[in-house]
């Protein structure tokens, strides 16, 4: 019994991570953007707006520095003492399944989550929940975020309560800035400091 709280105090953690990580890869590519809606040109009217690869190498670091958190205190010397071995199993199990969760929501963001914009017709596919179509013609507000004088985001409403943002981390945000004003009318752009 000894040897295995040995080993559940030092590796524990570790283990959770990476079972998180595979989990939240398998998650997050299941409702990914789809081959078919990558390759196509990208125009005016059709385009898919997506998070930047910086996104998804953020979401493989959190649960690789978690995991190394976890290492470094299995092998502290007060790691292997008798009594406090039950309290290192215990951080060991919070550090790896809060990792987990925060690397799970972090790679659902960064891989799934993606808009896709076919002439006044936009296909939405949250991070969290199921595809959901609207078109500009819905879009009750548009309001923007300006830094400097050069917008940071573009927030839409529909009429249906649904919300979605583009901000500039995002690639094609430059098309959806600069057309998406022109398809809707914007009664409340809002001039608010990013940051």
């Amino acid at each position: 019994m000894d040897n295995i709280l040995t080993f559940l105090a030092s590796w524990l953690g570790v283990i959770l991570c990476a079972v998180f990580l595979v989990l939240g890869f398998i998650i997050s590519i299941k409702g990914s953007a789809k081959g078919d809606e990558r390759r196509f040109e990208t125009t005016n009217d059709h385009y898919l707006i997506t998070r930047k690869f910086t996104a998804v190498i953020l979401a493989i670091l959190f649960p690789i520095i978690a995991a190394v958190v976890c290492f470094v205190l299995g092998y502290l010397p007060f790691a292997k003492v008798k009594t406090l071995t039950p309290i290192f199993v215990i951080i060991q199990a919070a550090i790896g399944v809060i990792a987990g969760i925060v690397t799970i929501v972090l790679l659902c963001r960064a891989i799934r989550f993606h808009i896709l914009v076919n002439g006044n017709d936009v296909s939405v596919t949250p991070a969290i929940g199921k595809t959901y179509q609207t078109s500009f013609t819905e879009v009750r507000t548009l309001k923007g975020v300006k830094e400097n004088d050069r917008v940071v985001s573009l927030t839409a409403r529909t009429n249906n309560h649904r919300r979605f943002t583009v901000t500039e981390g995002m690639k094609n945000h430059e098309i959806f800035f600069t057309y998406a004003p022109d398809k809707v009318p914007m009664p409340n752009l809002t001039k608010k400091k990013a940051g």
